[in-house]
């Protein structure tokens, strides 16, 4: 009788969440109780959500505060310069003597507590104290009850620094953390992105074939709004200065205070195609002149001319396949170094243009049994190049398209190294 009961619930509490109950389960958190004097979630949610209440916790010796609402939100906040998180929290009965509490997120708990749980197991809780143990680190915290003054003014300290974060935030929401320059015709000169965690944005500019990359402190403040940031020393980019960063809402990209010279583009579109369906195969070859790459890339490949050139195929791995040139000389067949395992990328999520590489060793699609293995003569014959390839600091991708070849391009985000490969014309 009671497995029928227990499905006749289920089924209701489905049917609830249908019609747009915010927790459908909330009725039934204390449901069936084997022992009238257990801990139940119910009791500790009134504790938790007590109107106006905020509580903090002790972390290494800094409070990190949390707010619970009625409809399962729950806010946090530290001294941590990050900004203060929103989410839901859960509670789940874990027997007689705790209840399961699950903050999504964890709150500002992983700034002090590395890998910090996000589901801590509650075993006392009064109006003035929470007790609660990690579920898979055991760290052991207390919530107490903090007041809106204290939490007032933690905030009111950190907040021309979180002014700055919240338009950072908003070039990146706006997936403007990374934008290209381009000249009059199109053509990749030069990549600017922001990064929060160091209050910095970088150019990384192609002159005559070299790359650089340079960096700059930026300030934000409510005088110049919250979607521009300024520069503490101009920047001078292929002969322009550059005081700032707008983010412009109508074209979804960075326009650049102090100069008109470039078009800037939002660039998370190659790495979208790069990862898509109607990507095609793109060729580097320096003996017929397909594509270009950084020049001691070009001195690697030359001496090299068993091999006939590059391809970055449209394979589901994305490999870079090494052509042979001849059917002679023991080199008969392609060496593959693939850009990610099993369909699946490691992408940034702060720039929509950048992607990590995954190392791989090389391997070949051998017809003949016998044929002798070459992918490590190609390791050691192309250092520079493939070490560029799978750098951990990642690579971005441009791509450049004109009226009669497309590029895309495959550039270091932190060395000199770059290639320019050619689509492969039908």
């Amino acid at each position: 009788m009671k497995n029928y009961i227990k499905i006749a619930t289920l089924s209701l509490c489905l049917t609830l969440a249908g019609c747009g109950l915010t927790n459908p389960y909330e009725k039934w958190l204390d449901a069936y109780p084997e022992n009238p004097d257990r801990l139940l979630p119910s009791k500790l949610k009134e504790v938790l959500c007590e109107e106006g209440k905020i509580w903090k916790t002790d972390c290494n010796g800094t409070y990190v505060y949390f707010s619970f609402g009625k409809d399962w939100s729950v806010e946090s906040d530290s001294e941590a310069i990050q900004l203060a998180t929103s989410d839901k929290f859960s509670l789940v009965s874990k027997g007689d003597d705790a209840v399961a509490l699950t903050i999504n997120g964890a709150g500002h708990l992983p700034y002090f507590i590395d890998d910090a749980d996000e589901t801590y197991y509650v075993t006392e809780y009064s109006s003035t104290s929470i007790k609660a143990t990690g579920k898979t680190l055991g760290t052991e915290l207390t919530f107490v009850p903090a007041t809106a003054t204290e939490l007032n003014a933690m905030q009111e300290e950190k907040e021309p620094i979180l002014f700055k974060l919240r338009v950072f935030k908003r070039f990146v929401d706006a997936e403007c953390g990374s934008a290209v320059l381009r000249n009059s015709q199109g053509e990749f000169l030069a990549r600017v992105s922001v990064d929060s965690k160091t209050s910095s944005a970088k150019f990384d500019i192609m002159d005559n074939r070299e790359l650089t990359h340079v960096a700059v402190s930026v300030d934000a403040t409510e005088a110049t709004g919250d979607k521009c940031l300024t520069f503490k020393a101009p920047v001078t980019v292929l002969g322009e200065e550059v005081t700032g960063l707008q983010l412009d809402d109508e074209t979804s990209s960075i326009k650049l205070i102090g100069t008109n010279a470039f078009r800037v583009t939002n660039n998370s579109g190659a790495r979208k195609y790069w990862l898509s369906g109607d990507y095609e195969t793109f060729y580097l070859n320096v003996f017929d002149g397909t594509g270009d790459a950084e020049e001691s890339i070009i001195d690697e490949l030359v001496p090299h001319d068993e091999w006939n050139g590059i391809e970055f195929n449209d394979r589901d791995t994305r490999p870079i396949i090494y052509c042979p040139r001849h059917n002679d000389d023991g080199h008969y067949w392609y060496v593959y170094f693939d850009s990610f395992k099993n369909g699946a990328a490691e992408l940034s999520s702060v720039y929509k243009d950048v992607v990590f590489m995954q190392k791989d060793l090389g391997y070949m699609d051998d017809p003949w049994p016998d044929y002798p293995s070459v992918y490590n003569e190609v390791w050691a014959g192309y250092p520079r190049l493939l070490n560029f390839y799978y750098e951990e600091s990642g690579i971005f991708l441009v791509l450049d398209a004109d009226s009669e070849n497309d590029y895309l391009w495959f550039v270091s985000t932190t060395s000199e190294y770059w290639i320019k490969a050619q689509r492969e014309k039908e």
